[in-house]
């Protein structure tokens, strides 16, 4: 199903002279780019409870005070974002979060790719060549490592003295099933 109509396309192909799939690379970053601006200032308007110049809502000492620059990455690549700010400084963006720079789910991919058994440096071949995206070894160990402090964590966890497990293999007969349940279900007994 269409997203858009094909008229529609053409007129932003031709508005935005996008002629090579790098070009539609970038305008698709800008897209995301916008997007992400736009929530984040919905976001300040419902932390402050008024939207921008609408003071006769205005319920709040607290009032917006520009925008930081931050670099993300992001699911289209790396590119920098205005994040806006407020006087006092209790503004906590959800969308992207104060000191996190990757938005994208690279750490989803990185985990994937590590449980499928790639190494870090295949890693991050298969990061670049994919994405464009430089992500050093480093980097990729310190996602991977946390995952196997987990890991270890589960596998020295304490068991318990008696696991109970239930196989169960049926045989469809007439009136049979019925007669092989009940047994079961007394042989379960039984043994506990």
């Amino acid at each position: 199903m269409p997203v858009m109509k094909r008229e529609e396309l053409k007129k932003i192909i031709d508005e935005n002279n996008l002629k090579t799939m790098e070009d539609v690379g970038e305008f698709i970053t800008s897209l995301e780019k916008e997007m992400i601006e736009a929530i984040l200032q919905g976001e300040l308007d419902a932390h402050l409870g008024y939207s921008k110049y609408d003071y006769e809502n205005k319920k709040t000492e607290d009032s917006r005070n520009g925008y930081t620059s931050k670099e993300v990455y992001g699911k289209t690549g790396r590119f920098r974002i205005d994040v806006p700010r407020d006087r006092d400084s209790s503004f906590e963006p959800k969308l992207v979060k104060k000191r996190e720079k990757d938005i994208s789910n690279l750490e989803d991919i990185i985990l994937l790719l590590y449980q499928k058994g790639l190494t870090t440096r295949d890693i991050q071949s298969y990061l670049m060549e994919v994405y464009n995206y430089e992500i050093s070894p480093e980097t990729i160990s310190n996602i991977t490592d946390r995952v196997i402090d987990k890991a270890r964590e589960w596998q020295n966890r304490p068991l318990e003295e008696i696991y109970t497990i239930v196989f169960i293999d049926g045989l469809v007969s007439k009136g049979g099933c019925k007669i092989i349940c009940v047994n079961f279900l007394e042989y379960i007994k039984e043994r506990m």
